[in-house]
């Protein structure tokens, strides 16, 4: 029986001893997490820098490419004309800020001179009036005169030099039919521009400056009389009916057969 038993013992270790080594190779054979192969394996992170930085220096920088764009401009207009191209012409400058004035004072000459030329005729058909029917004309003249004014300022249309304002009604338009007019103007001038070299900028320059003196001149003066024409009408509103109409009767008169009208 002791001899059975001790056979029996044996047998039941060298069967664990079989499934232990069943168990170690089964593991053997799994993805191994020892320390040195996890030293060995390459983090995606420095991977990927790795692949970023030869990526960086394979791409041209943005500086290489404006050293040739400036290279090339260089060699096509030279030194000078590229000097200029770079820092903006201020002839060109001057040319348009020129041209968006005179678009601006043309307009609003075109706008009083229309409007005065209207009223003319009633100004002189008022010349057959009895004295009572003709002050009363000159009167009505003379208030949608100021009224006018008042309403198109001048010196509000011209501070920034294209107007918005229609030039056959002298009303505001629309801000889209405005936007697309100035675009139009804007590019008619630089169309100009790009015709004209340095020398002919500068005759062209003069020109436009002396245009642009005479027309803030006229219109300078028929705002001057027109105000002045205001000033003494609300300031004889309580004088005798005879000054009144000497008044009126003067000052349309300096506005409607004046020079600057003819």
């Amino acid at each position: 029986m002791k001899r059975q038993a001790a056979a029996e013992e044996r047998k039941g270790g060298m069967s664990q001893m079989s499934n232990a080594v069943c168990v170690n190779r089964r593991q053997s054979v799994l993805p191994t997490t020892s320390p040195m192969s996890t030293e060995l394996a390459p983090r995606n992170g420095s991977f990927e820098r790795t692949l970023h930085t030869a990526n960086r220096f394979r791409k041209p920088s943005p500086s290489v490419g404006n050293f040739r764009r400036v290279s090339n401009l260089l060699k096509a207009q030279g030194p000078t004309e590229a000097l200029k191209s770079a820092l903006g012409n201020p002839n060109r400058t001057r040319f348009m800020q020129l041209c968006s004035e005179y678009e601006s004072l043309a307009a609003e000459w075109r706008r009083i001179y229309q409007f005065l030329q209207k009223l003319m005729q009633e100004y002189i058909e008022s010349k057959s009036l009895d004295p009572v029917r003709r002050y009363r004309k000159l009167q009505s003249i003379t208030k949608r005169i100021v009224f006018h004014l008042r309403l198109t300022n001048p010196s509000l249309l011209l501070t920034n030099g294209y107007s918005l304002v229609d030039d056959e009604t002298g009303s505001f338009g629309s801000i889209l039919q405005s936007s697309v007019k100035l675009k139009e103007m804007r590019m008619r001038h630089e169309t100009i521009c790009d015709r004209l070299s340095s020398e002919e900028l500068v005759v062209e320059i003069r020109k436009l400056e002396r245009i642009n003196s005479e027309l803030e001149e006229k219109i300078q003066t028929v705002v001057e009389a027109i105000d002045n024409m205001d000033d003494e009408y609300q300031c004889t509103k309580n004088n005798a009916f005879i000054k009144r109409y000497l008044v009126l009767k003067c000052n349309l008169k300096v506005i409607f057969e004046g020079d600057f009208l003819h």
